[in-house]
């Protein structure tokens, strides 16, 4: 059964990467507005 169980460096890596995955949504949707606000001026 041990070798079924998700080490926890494992774990923790692959919370990092769902956290760096939505940082990167979220910076790309800023650029994006930033982007527009400035052909808007």
């Amino acid at each position: 059964m041990e070798e079924l169980q998700m080490p926890l460096e494992m774990l923790l890596i692959s919370q990092d990467l769902q956290l760096a995955n939505q940082l990167e949504k979220t910076l790309n949707s800023f650029h994006i507005k930033l982007r527009e606000s400035h052909l808007n001026l």
